[in-house]
């Protein structure tokens, strides 16, 4: 399945008049949970879509889909599109504007929830699109990620009950106007909202004005506070140190690695170590810890206790 989302013309001016190009966006899908999406360019319509669908078919990945659903909600975002995919029962179709449904169709998705939430441009949204697809995880994959068996439950048998006698009945059709007998309405209510078939106001919907919840202030717990915050290093610069020398938190400080507040310094395995060093720090990257080791010099982590938030000079 191939679908042309978007074709942009460009042009240029050059000495004699102007020239064109097109670009076409394309989507290329099986409907079985492969999708590619890719940008063809050319000097004709026909030949950019045409490059375009090899491309996306050069590209194509498979996502995580149950049923003809997603396995679980999701958000993403791409530049400034954001999309929200949430998993819909059967027969609900794809509801989603014609960016989102090219994707979503071409991947073999039926019934879903979808909202774009911010940017309109039709190459970040299907990128978007595409990211929260290859996010979704199934329940059998994150069992076997952390090697775990799924149980199996048994779906409880439902009771045979059955209505009491007289208790269900066919609807009552009302008429309305003054001549049905049960007045002008008949029993809806006034003209406007709540007159209409299928009415329903939302939680906190104030009729336009700005809500309640909006208007007051915002005030509550916030645990940022009680996060652990790291200085940075990286180990290319501990080549400042003379060779054999001993690297602590202080040292590291003093010669303007490492400023302003935090709960100890972090090694990252940036750049190239050249000198056999003792370095004493909170915590350290993978890279790092083996860059420093193959010099020949030792990591000594300070634990968490012993780390508390240095004060700014």
């Amino acid at each position: 399945m191939e679908k042309v989302v978007f074709i942009n013309r460009s042009s240029k001016v050059v000495k004699g008049g102007r020239r064109f190009n097109f670009s076409a966006l394309v989507v290329v899908g099986d409907k079985k949970g492969r999708v590619g999406v890719a940008l063809g360019k050319a000097a004709e319509v026909a030949d950019a879509i045409r490059r375009g669908g090899e491309l996306a078919r050069n590209k194509m990945v498979a996502v995580s889909l149950k049923d003809a659903t997603i396995p679980h909600e999701v958000y993403t975002s791409y530049g400034g599109a954001k999309i929200l995919l949430r998993p819909a029962s059967p027969g609900t179709g794809i509801i989603a504007g014609k960016t989102v449904r090219a994707v979503l169709e071409s991947a073999g998705v039926k019934d879903i929830l979808t909202k774009s939430l911010g940017s309109k441009n039709a190459a970040n949204v299907v990128k978007a699109t595409l990211n929260g697809l290859l996010n979704l995880r199934t329940r059998e994959a994150i069992y076997k990620s952390r090697g775990l068996e799924i149980k199996k439950v048994e779906t409880p048998k439902a009771p045979d009950l059955k209505p009491r006698p007289g208790a269900k009945h066919r609807r009552k059709r009302l008429g309305q106007g003054e001549s049905s007998g049960r007045g002008k309405t008949a029993g809806r209510g006034g003209k406007g909202q709540t007159a209409r078939s299928g009415s329903s106001i939302r939680i906190g919907f104030e009729g336009g004005q700005m809500p309640l919840i909006r208007r007051i202030p915002k005030r509550g717990f916030n645990n940022t506070a009680f996060g652990t915050y790291y200085s940075a290093v990286n180990i290319g610069d501990l080549n400042q140190f003379e060779d054999g020398a001993h690297v602590d938190e202080a040292a590291i400080r003093s010669i303007g690695l490492a400023n302003g507040t935090s709960h100890g310094v972090k090694i990252l395995g940036t750049g190239e170590l050249s000198k056999k060093l003792t370095v004493s720090a909170s915590a350290f990257s993978a890279s790092a810890k083996s860059k420093i080791e193959a010099k020949g010099g030792k990591v000594e982590i300070i634990s968490r206790k012993a780390a508390a938030p240095a004060k700014a000079e």
